[in-house]
């Protein structure tokens, strides 16, 4: 039996071996049927010369114009749906606001890029998708389609950031025609000089280092002493009485070190004062354009730059403005009020306040209201007076669109 089993192996090896044979063998070489001349196309070949009449510029553009589309499709294959193209003759405002809407795209559209849930983190914690009112559901859709539709990632940038600055340069390519859009372009312009010189003045008030190497001496002997203060001997900060003279020990020595850093920094006077008068002057011009401007999107370009709390501008005169100047008691009414009647106030300088308007989609969206899903699909007005105005509220909001803002 054992002969029989070496008989067989011994014959299938022989057997590949002869196959193996076979295959191996040399197959006759085909006649070229190119001439001997022809030069080897790895290292021979001529080198092809441009044609006289290229545009690199034109097919840089067409180039760019391609590859932009690509990546378009790209993102709305993740994002599992066909997208509209995006109107490449858009006006002066229909540029603007979209790039304005596009601040509500950084985090879906960089979720997609990492290939991330699309609403990671849009929603409110512990909520999901399926948790949402099926109007804020649908509501969140288009806005993802939007937001991809939106995208431009042409500059091989892929950064929701990016794609926003993009979003910029087209509206700013874009001559205002209309007194609208030329407000527009005037208020954005004067924003811009107003952050620049503000800037400018922070700056120029912190002052420039006369001497580095004491600078980082005094800084280290003030963290020092910082470290040495007591921890409070109760939780609502007190000291007992040994612990309060070394507080009040160290806080002197602190507040002598922070002379000797300011001593230590030259200050332009002129040229600070310089800066102040013109960011004042600027902020006039600001007021005035709140008060004045028949352009709803200048008027809500301003609110934005207000309603930030932002330490470094001091923004309470053109806060006050908001309100047409008229005094609304006590602050906590104030600041309840104050967004709607901003809203009153844009949509009487017809600003697109119907169902498919960027404003309602917010109130919509707006996941921590109870009552936002009464506001998904409806016009913005009706969905204040229906869910957030008293008589008395809607008579204070039309008192301050007649009176303070009259001119």
């Amino acid at each position: 039996m054992k002969n029989n089993y070496k008989f067989i192996i011994m014959l299938i090896a022989i057997i590949f071996v002869a196959v193996g044979f076979l295959a191996f063998q040399e197959i006759p070489e085909e006649k070229s049927t190119q001439p001997d001349s022809m030069p080897n196309v790895v290292t021979q070949a001529e080198k092809k010369t441009l044609p006289s009449g290229f545009d690199q510029e034109k097919w840089q553009k067409e180039h760019d114009k391609r590859m932009a589309q690509h990546e378009q499709f790209w993102l709305s294959f993740l994002a599992d749906r066909e997208i509209k193209p995006l109107n490449t003759k858009p006006t002066y405002t229909e540029a603007y606001r979209d790039y304005v809407y596009y601040e509500g795209c950084h985090q879906i559209i960089n979720n997609i890029l990492n290939n991330m849930e699309p609403f990671y983190f849009v929603l409110s914690r512990n909520q999901s998708f399926n948790d949402l009112a099926l109007n804020q559901q649908q509501a969140l859709e288009e806005r993802l389609s939007k937001c991809i539709q939106l995208s431009d990632f042409g500059q091989r940038s892929y950064d929701a950031g990016f794609a926003q600055q993009s979003l910029k340069q087209r509206y700013e390519a874009i001559p205002p025609k209309t007194d609208k859009e030329q407000q527009l372009a005037a208020t954005l312009k004067l924003l811009k000089d107003f952050t620049d010189n503000q800037n400018r003045l922070f700056n120029v008030q912190r002052g420039e280092i006369i001497d580095h190497q004491l600078h980082l001496d005094l800084t280290a002997q003030r963290r020092a002493l910082q470290n040495q203060i007591p921890k409070p001997a109760t939780i609502f900060g007190g000291y007992n009485e040994a612990d309060q003279l070394i507080v009040d020990e160290l806080r002197s020595q602190i507040a002598d070190i922070d002379q000797q850093i300011l001593d230590n920094k030259y200050i332009d006077e002129a040229q600070v004062d310089q800066y102040k008068t013109e960011v004042e002057r600027l902020k006039s011009a600001l007021q005035i354009m709140l008060v004045e401007t028949t352009s709803s999107d200048a008027y809500l370009t301003l609110y934005d730059l207000i309603k930030v709390d932002n330490q470094d501008i001091n923004t309470d005169s053109l806060k006050a403005q908001l309100t047409g100047g008229v005094e609304l008691i006590p602050q906590a009414y104030k600041v309840y009020l104050t967004p709607i009647l901003v809203h009153f106030r844009a949509c009487e300088l017809s600003h697109p306040c119907g169902q498919e308007s960027l404003l309602v989609e917010q109130q919509c969206l707006n996941f921590r209201n109870e009552k936002a899903p009464q506001a998904c699909g409806g016009d913005l007005i009706d969905f204040y007076l229906n869910h957030y105005l008293s008589p008395n509220q809607l008579f204070d909001v039309e008192y301050v669109l007649s009176e303070g803002y009259s001119s």
